[in-house]
């Protein structure tokens, strides 16, 4: 006589979206939402089936062709306790016209999914928690990067290069002043010079060289120690000197979007993905991600030297930790010098003026009024009875009149840079291709970012679902050694865990809860 009357209780349900590849799982709040939902997709029940062995074949008094659709049960024999047991439908066989064979396969997850406590484990991928700009940086095993770019920053190129004329600077390098006497020295930008840096603010303002360099004090041409150019806008003057090299700051927001594509997933917004790009237009480069500036307007600062051989410098504020990363600073040089040229005849009396006059002293002091006007012949030719250096001093004066302008700079003052109106950084945005940005959107979207972290895993961050995969998942689990060794690989091949019974659907939304 038995002891008990069978009451295994079996549910057949159908287009549950499920199965024991186990890449989806769906999340419920408490054990009675789960088991409403199923049996909710129940369309054949049993009642009075004995004891329901796991992962085997039933026998039901169903016709297997009125069965399709049929694709998971749940069933509790109830002698042996309250669980349910959810299961995976893998075979329908047709044994006569009102038989068939159900054969199924535990959902190990679903089954165990309330007695299961995840610990901290080593997490590879997940959709993240927190979905800040910045936040997530850790390298993606993406590929097919496919750049476009824009320019930014628009006011730092135009501050520095020559396209228009009060950008452009000259710089006259001398050791005297204008009355003639010595230049005394001072500091300029901490460095000591016995120089005086004589600005000219424009293109326009030099134009006036020529004229001051041709009424340059005589026999002093050579204190003209060199000409060059410099960024009006940059420049520090007192009294028509060049002393000191303003700091300019330029600023630019972070983009909300890739390029043209606004991205549901924000790592999209940081670097390789999006960053900017800066050139000297000389063969350098530096890149800066947008997530290692401190604010949401990013901003640089240029300055540089004034002394010949300028160089600009341009470096970020507030980037990556620091006030003023001067490492992280691209370089500008190689501004063009100028070259000019002078009255050799001119300089050359001036100096020899006095060696001259000692020579023919002896002619009288009326030939030396004709000396000191420049003329040498007629100072000479006054003399009676010239001697032999009276006529050497004429014969050297008339040698140096034929002699051509001195040119003085470098013979090759071409700036290829500078012939362009490139002499200057240029800033671009950098974007990917929007048909690239879309496929990287979804690939997070269905994966996660990566983490590459030991921590818990989190599966009930997001509005919709959310992606786990570990490697060597660490968790508790009241149940058989062989239901939690499934559990433990299905982290570990990547599950995701949908709060929706509209599994698969990525197209909702999915924001941080």
């Amino acid at each position: 006589m038995a002891l008990f009357t069978p009451e295994t209780i079996v549910h057949l349900c159908s287009n549950i979206p499920l199965n024991n590849s186990y890449q989806d799982t769906i999340t419920f709040s408490d054990q009675n939402a789960q088991l409403n939902y199923f049996y909710s997709k129940a369309v054949h029940s049993f009642d009075t089936f004995t004891y329901q062995r796991h992962d085997q074949a039933i026998r039901v008094p169903v016709n297997a062709e009125t069965m399709n659709g049929v694709n998971y049960a749940i069933y509790r024999n109830a002698n042996f306790g309250p669980k349910w047991f959810y299961a995976f439908v893998t075979k329908i066989e047709y044994v006569n016209q009102s038989t068939s064979l159900v054969y199924l396969e535990q959902d190990y997850i679903q089954t165990w999914y309330f007695e299961l406590t995840l610990k901290e484990s080593f997490v590879e991928r997940e959709t993240v928690a927190d979905d800040t700009v910045g936040a997530n940086i850790v390298p993606e095993p993406v590929g097919g990067l496919i750049y476009k770019r824009s320019r930014i920053l628009n006011q730092l190129s135009s501050d520095m290069d020559n396209f228009i004329g009060d950008t452009v600077g000259y710089v006259l390098a001398t050791t005297i002043n204008p009355d003639g006497s010595r230049v005394d020295g001072a500091i300029f930008q901490k460095i000591f010079t016995g120089a005086n840096y004589v600005f000219y603010d424009s293109i326009e303002a030099g134009l006036q060289l020529p004229s001051d360099l041709k009424n340059w004090p005589e026999g002093k041409e050579n204190s003209v120690l060199v000409i060059y150019t410099f960024p009006a806008k940059y420049a520090v003057v007192s009294n028509k000197l060049l002393i000191d090299c303003k700091a300019l700051t330029y600023n630019t927001t972070k983009p909300s979007a890739n390029g043209s594509y606004t991205p549901r997933n924000k790592k999209l917004l940081t670097y390789p993905f999006t960053y900017i790009c800066v050139d000297n237009n000389q063969g350098q480069t530096k890149e800066y991600k947008y997530e290692l500036f401190a604010n949401n307007t990013i901003e640089f600062t240029c300055t540089g030297s004034i002394a010949p051989g300028v160089t600009f410098y341009l470096f970020p504020n507030d980037y990556d930790g620091l006030s003023q990363p001067f490492y992280e600073c691209l370089t500008l040089s190689n501004f063009p010098l100028c070259s000019w040229t002078y009255d050799t005849y001119r300089q050359w009396f001036a100096q020899n003026m006095n060696s001259m006059a000692t020579s023919i002293l002896s002619g009288g002091l009326s030939t030396l009024a004709g000396l000191a006007t420049g003329n040498v012949a007629g100072a000479v030719g006054g003399l009676a009875g010239v001697g032999q250096s009276s006529l050497t001093v004429l014969g050297k004066d008339a040698d140096m009149q034929v002699l051509p302008p001195t040119f003085k700079g470098p013979a090759n003052v071409t700036s290829g840079n500078y012939a362009v109106n490139h002499q200057c950084f240029t800033s671009y945005n950098i974007y990917l291709e929007e048909h690239v940005a879309k496929r990287i959107d979804s690939f997070f979207d269905r994966f996660g970012y990566a983490v590459q972290e030991v921590k818990t895993p989190n599966i009930m961050s997001r509005q919709n679902w959310n992606y786990i995969k570990t490697k060597g998942c660490v968790l508790e689990c009241n149940a058989p050694l062989d239901a939690v060794a499934a559990i433990k690989a299905m982290f570990d091949r990547g599950i995701t865990f949908w709060h929706t019974t509209d599994v698969g659907n990525y197209s909702l939304p999915n924001g941080v809860v």
